[in-house]
């Protein structure tokens, strides 16, 4: 009954497109609400084919999906994102880009910069940058050894002139 009055849903927290319940909602919304914005954070690990026929039925610009990524290298992103494919997200990714080319989607990058990974600050401003996406930067708090509060003011500082030499400049 309240779903035509809706303006705005969130489905974040474990993976919501694995999430069977939370089909169903999205397709009443998309046919009782198309105004209502439907926010979902993803890992794209799977883009399931239930999800893309619901993102094309869905209005211009109705969903707004937000990709948490950990790395744009394979081993790496592997080795924090247990039994993901990197192959897979970045094909997921780059549909859901093409998706938003065409306007039908809203789309974004999440990168967690930590101590494993933060020598790939530069490739995900330069990847946003290519793909024309927002990128948010997200604080990582645990576990504690991933953290930069993990880390000593000399590591902190050659993160900091790593970041000063290489960044390129817009």
């Amino acid at each position: 009954d309240f779903i035509p009055d809706l303006r705005f849903t969130q489905y974040l927290g474990g993976e919501p497109l694995l999430i069977k319940p939370y089909y169903r909602i999205w397709d009443k919304i998309i046919r009782q609400n198309r105004n209502c914005k439907i926010s979902v954070q993803t890992n794209a690990a799977v883009l399931p084919d239930n999800f893309m026929r619901l993102l094309q039925s869905s209005a211009d610009g109705q969903f707004i999906i937000s990709v948490s990524i950990d790395s744009f290298q394979k081993d790496a992103y592997e080795r924090i994102r247990l039994n993901a494919r990197f192959e897979d997200v970045m094909e997921n990714i780059y549909r859901l880009a093409d998706l938003k080319r065409k306007n039908k989607i809203h789309l974004s990058l999440n990168f967690v910069p930590m101590t494993i990974n933060w020598r790939e600050i530069i490739d995900a401003i330069i990847f946003a940058n290519e793909n024309q996406l927002v990128l948010s930067m997200c604080e990582v708090d645990s576990p504690f050894q991933y953290t930069f509060y993990s880390m000593s003011e000399p590591e902190l500082l050659d993160i900091i002139a790593f970041l000063e030499k290489n960044m390129p400049i817009a």
